[in-house]
């Protein structure tokens, strides 16, 4: 899955057409987790777990501007977001687990002071 984070690393963006499985699910249940991880044919090194939730653009250049970034991300989905029925989608970080190797955890949340 193509995704693109915003500037600041607390939201994710995405895209998927409206009459998907992924899109019921996410509306009936917005939580959501991401998994990142710079697996090369074996075992990741690094980890990155968000769990995140689905939440509105609060207004359609939001909506625009990570259209945009996720276009200039994956040139790629150049045809797919031009698709009738494909929506942007945010997912706001709630909390971040970094895996390092096994044993080697961090966990944060934005909602604990640094």
């Amino acid at each position: 899955m193509s995704y693109c984070p915003s500037p600041d690393g607390n939201e994710f963006w995405l895209a998927t057409l409206a009459g998907t499985r992924k899109y019921a699910n996410l509306c009936a249940s917005p939580r959501a987790s991401l998994l990142v991880d710079d697996r090369q044919g074996g075992a990741p090194s690094l980890a990155l777990t968000v769990e995140a939730e689905l939440v509105p653009f609060a207004d359609a250049a939001g909506e625009a501007l990570a259209r945009r970034a996720l276009l200039a991300r994956h040139p790629e989905l150049a045809g797919f977001l031009a698709l009738d029925g494909v929506l942007v989608l945010r997912l706001r970080g709630l909390r971040y687990q970094l895996l390092h190797g096994l044993t080697e955890v961090f966990v944060w949340s934005p909602a604990e002071k640094p």
